[in-house]
């Protein structure tokens, strides 16, 4: 009586492992050397090694690197959506401002996709290799909502008469799109100085001072 040898496992996904699991802990470790590393400096094998997976595995759940890009891009963009709570009704006036602060308070939680962004920030703008980087056009159409968001809610808020008829909607846009790019960035650099939440609130509040129709019967 011969008794059979089980065949050895090949390296991949562990026998009886969610797939959904799989998945997650591959992109927790594709932004993390992504991150460091850049698109274009970061290789399919390095994410499946740092992912503890064998590359035909990861290769079973993103196909190409652009791919995986795309995917990380994409929670990043539910993540943001969950902070700002965004089945709500739309933003009036400043009330803009406060959802966005819950982005700026979600990112001092996860340096690993602050870090992804600033990466997305500095390569995905580089002519010379624009077109096989998918961060580039996430990146303009995520500047591209964010701005309208804030546009939205400031003329909503002028026709609401909570916001000041001469409020400069697009500048004001622009602005907060630049001080919550800049803030990550300084943030990365120097985490154990730099306030994030503190620096943003001294920024809307300034925004809301200018801006901002007081109340009826307010005195300043």
């Amino acid at each position: 009586m011969t008794t059979e040898v089980p065949r050895p496992r090949t390296p991949g996904r562990p026998r009886g492992k969610d797939p959904a699991d799989t998945r997650r802990e591959v992109l927790a470790a594709a932004a993390a050397v992504l991150g460091e590393r850049g698109f274009h400096g970061t290789s399919m094998a390095a994410v499946a090694q740092a992912a503890g997976i064998s590359q035909t595995g990861l290769l079973h759940h993103f196909p190409t690197k652009e791919a995986l890009l795309t995917a990380l891009l994409a929670d990043r963009d539910r993540a943001d959506r969950e902070a700002m709570g965004t089945d709500e009704e739309p933003a009036v006036g400043f009330a803009v401002l406060d959802r966005l602060r819950a982005v700026v308070v979600a990112n001092t939680g996860r340096p690993t996709l602050v870090r992804l962004f600033t990466m997305v920030l500095g390569e995905a703008d580089d002519p010379a290799r624009r077109g096989d980087n998918p961060g580039h056009q996430w990146l303009a159409e995520h500047h591209e909502q964010a701005w309208q968001d804030v546009v939205e809610a400031v003329e909503a808020g002028v026709a609401a008469g909570v916001v000041r008829a001469d409020a400069p909607a697009d500048t004001i846009a622009r602005l907060v799109i630049a001080v919550m790019d800049g803030l990550q960035v300084q943030w990365l650099q120097d985490r154990d100085n730099v306030d994030m939440v503190a620096a943003y609130d001294t920024f809307a509040a300034g925004i809301r001072q200018q801006w901002e129709v007081p109340p009826a019967g307010f005195i300043g």
